[in-house]
């Protein structure tokens, strides 16, 4: 599995196989910090299993742009941003959320609309219902440190999501696809009959 991992045609792009989607509000529409109009990002959560080859991939990585933004002390840097809004990795089992335990949740955005793909590569335009909350895809993520007058931290580049396999949804997470429901013949709808049935 570790093979699936590898970086994608560009050296700083982590390509993540089989990680699930938590939060989808953000990936087909920009949306601003708490619905401001400012800095609007493309943004997405993903839950990595702890013990997985992608967890490994992102903290290498971690590490890898830490030492080369902060060479003398990165360990101290890494120390001080752990668990903080200025680090996008952080430990599913210190938030109280259905499904989070066991993992790791990446948190990573975009200023430009990430490429969304169905399986087939098919490119997604709208929300159709293939990327919910709940589903597994395969993520091309950048791992990348800042130093700004704000201060330091370490951010997620949403770069592409694909469908990867169905999951069982999160609360709210997805939508009927037609084909789930029966077609109603004319007389029944009229009548009203097998109502509640």
């Amino acid at each position: 599995m570790a093979d699936q991992n590898l970086l994608v045609k560009r050296e700083d792009v982590l390509k993540l196989v089989g990680a699930r989607m938590t939060w989808t509000d953000g990936l087909y529409e920009a949306k601003g910090f708490k619905g401001s109009q400012q800095n609007k990002k493309y943004k997405a959560k993903l839950l990595i299993a702890k013990d997985s080859a992608n967890a490994a991939a992102i903290k290498n990585r971690i590490l890898e742009v830490a030492k080369e933004e902060w060479p003398k002390d990165y360990e101290k840097v890494l120390a001080q941003l752990k668990g903080t809004d200025k680090f996008c990795f952080r430990d599913g089992d210190a938030k109280d959320t259905d499904g989070f335990a066991g993992n790791y949740v990446l948190s990573a955005s975009n200023k430009r609309r990430p490429r969304l793909l169905k399986a087939n590569r098919e490119e997604i335009l709208t929300d159709d219902g293939t990327l919910y909350s709940g589903c597994y895809v395969v993520a091309h993520v950048n791992i990348y440190p800042y130093d700004t007058d704000f201060g330091k931290g370490i951010s997620c580049g949403l770069q592409g999501v694909q469908f990867y396999r169905d999951g069982e949804a999160f609360s709210g997470g997805r939508v009927s696809s037609i084909d789930e429901f029966d077609e109603i013949p004319q007389a029944d709808a009229l009548s009203g009959d097998n109502a509640f049935i």
